[in-house]
């Protein structure tokens, strides 16, 4: 089982995140789950979903929430490599691999 299968259900993430619809500061939360998520190679699909059903959907769509957690979770693991490297990417990427 892959380390976040229990959590790949869209229905367990809606309940999970069911607090943020009342959370001010929920447009700051899903941004810093989609940045955790690329970190952890989440899949992308999912958190918009789990974003969107949390969320009233019309909110999300008008906010943009998944598509600026998107471009900042893709910025970050551009400036992460960058800052790594190529040849210390190629060695975490052969590391990762063999497990």
């Amino acid at each position: 089982m892959e380390p976040f299968g229990h959590a790949l259900h869209l229905d367990s993430l809606a309940r999970f995140a069911s607090w943020l619809r009342y959370d001010d500061n929920a447009p700051l939360w899903v941004r810093r789950g989609y940045v955790l998520g690329g970190i952890s190679w989440f899949p992308v699909t999912l958190l918009i979903l789990a974003t969107a059903l949390t969320l009233n959907p019309w909110v999300a769509i008008v906010c943009v929430r998944s598509l600026l957690g998107c471009i900042l979770s893709a910025m970050l693991l551009y400036g992460a490599g960058r800052w790594l490297g190529r040849r210390n990417l190629m060695r975490l990427r052969q590391k990762v691999g063999s497990h």
